[in-house]
């Protein structure tokens, strides 16, 4: 558990074992902009969240309570075989990128694999 000013927020893990909490997200439409989704854990009431609505590259992803800011709303934009990149709505240049043992931001590289995401029903099937 973390903190973000005095509020509660949780790291999170985005995985393919379907056995972590917080892998399985509601993708909500904003009704807003058009393309930009929140993505709404089904583990917890929380948003997938870049931590402080930040830029720098390596800031963390995190779960945190729906704000409606755009740093936790986000688009997919299609690379191949089935991958998309995570792009945060706040920072579009940036990618949600699979680094250690938490997701970040870092610039996105369409080569970089740890940069591709893929949809799948949450069953894991």
């Amino acid at each position: 558990m973390t903190t973000v000013g005095l509020a509660p927020a949780l790291l999170t893990a985005m995985v393919d074992d379907c056995s972590t909490a917080g892998e399985v997200f509601q993708l909500i439409p904003d009704g807003a902009v058009f393309g930009d989704f929140q993505l709404r854990s089904t583990d917890v009431p929380d948003n997938l969240d870049i931590e402080m609505a930040a830029v720098a590259d390596g800031t963390p992803v995190i779960l945190f309570a729906p704000q409606g800011m755009t740093n936790q709303k986000f688009q997919f934009k299609w690379r191949a075989d089935h991958l998309f990149e995570l792009r945060p709505a706040h920072v579009p240049t940036s990618c949600v990128s699979d680094v250690q043992l938490q997701p970040a931001i870092f610039p996105c590289v369409a080569t970089q694999a740890n940069q591709g995401w893929e949809l799948i029903p949450p069953t894991c099937d």
